[in-house]
């Protein structure tokens, strides 16, 4: 799948087969998705959502929305100070959602990156937590063993070096 920015509000990408160069608009997921699975033959398209409150982010709400017939649906809603989430993955089996969120205020030195792990019908799960300096990139994507079980992902500190964490028994 690619995806095709135009200059409007809510461009639509596109689905296009690699097989026979036939293309079919989807429905628009916002200015952009973080991350698509199947269900069936159908792509689902995640997007993130800011929600402001007295002129500053309170939360952000992940809601996945079929491309094909435009049904959406939301996965979870988190509070934030400011944050937003990103760098978001689905397990090979489209079962288990991994997506890292800022929370907290630097301001009082509550700031973290926390990584939640959803699976269908039970609440987000925080699996790991770091608070990064302000000239480190974020966590890397969460990658899901073929089990489910463990999750990895790449931190990259400040000092330029970066260390592959495992998180088991999630």
């Amino acid at each position: 799948m690619r995806e095709q920015i135009s200059h409007q509000a809510n461009p639509s990408p596109t689905l296009i087969s690699t097989a026979d160069g036939s293309s079919q608009p989807l429905h628009p997921a916002g200015y952009f998705h973080l991350t698509h699975r199947w269900n069936g033959n159908s792509p689902q398209l995640l997007k993130a959502e800011l929600e402001f409150k007295n002129g500053y982010y309170d939360s952000v709400r992940l809601t996945e929305i079929d491309g094909l017939t435009g049904v959406s649906h939301d996965i979870a809603q988190f509070s934030t100070s400011g944050g937003y989430s990103f760098n978001t993955n689905w397990s090979s089996d489209g079962l288990t959602l991994g997506t890292w969120v800022e929370q907290g205020s630097i301001a009082d030195g509550t700031n973290r990156t926390n990584l939640f792990v959803i699976r269908s019908g039970s609440p987000p799960a925080l699996v790991a937590s770091v608070t990064p300096p302000w000239n480190a990139g974020p966590p890397g994507p969460p990658v899901f063993s073929p089990s489910g079980n463990s999750v990895a992902y790449f931190y990259y500190h400040a000092n330029e070096s970066r260390s592959l964490y495992v998180k088991s028994g999630i």
